[in-house]
């Protein structure tokens, strides 16, 4: 700001000064204090929490069962952002006999209302989520993967063996 024109109620020219008592002209301009930023598109923040209990330790699962093996935290800035594909990788290679499916839920829960997407895992150590579509509103979300493990059988879903490891990161 660096003019200002003010009269008062009887029409009268007013004088305008700054906070300083400094009358304000163009050599004395007052100056916003805040800064506003600019963005021109969502930013989304991703991170697999390791550390969160149930999630900090190793565990053994029994073939044939499921279990929650990692938890995402995802962070949007500015607007919501819509995920529409996901690729999470297997620290262990040739583990995919003993893999059923990973699914993404939006709660610790596998009901139907909470499934994400559900994706294989790969012989490139990589479950695909194509087209899911998520959209992860302004602040922060967690996502939880569910691994459904084959049983160790003869029969032809029976592929498990032992000391497979499945421990996922997030690929970009």
């Amino acid at each position: 700001l660096d003019t200002v024109t003010a009269k008062d109620a009887d029409n009268n020219t007013a004088s305008v000064k700054d906070a300083a008592g400094t009358a304000i002209a163009t050599t004395a301009e007052l100056e916003t204090t805040g800064v506003i930023s600019l963005g021109g598109t969502g930013t989304l923040y991703v991170a697999m929490r390791n550390g969160d209990t149930g999630f900090d330790k190793d565990r053994v699962a029994l073939a044939g069962s499921s279990y929650w093996v990692g938890k995402l935290r995802l962070r949007a800035e500015f607007e919501p952002v819509k995920i529409k594909d996901l690729k999470l990788v297997n620290s262990s290679a040739d583990d995919e006999d003993s893999v059923e499916s990973v699914c993404l839920y939006k709660t610790q829960s596998t009901a139907a209302d909470q499934l994400i997407g559900c994706g294989t895992l790969g012989t490139d150590d990589v479950v695909f989520f194509d087209d899911i579509n998520y959209v992860v509103q302004q602040g922060t979300q967690d996502v939880y993967i569910n691994v459904a493990l084959r049983p160790m059988s003869n029969l032809a879903n029976g592929t498990a063996d032992n000391t497979d490891v499945i421990k996922f990161m997030v690929s970009t």
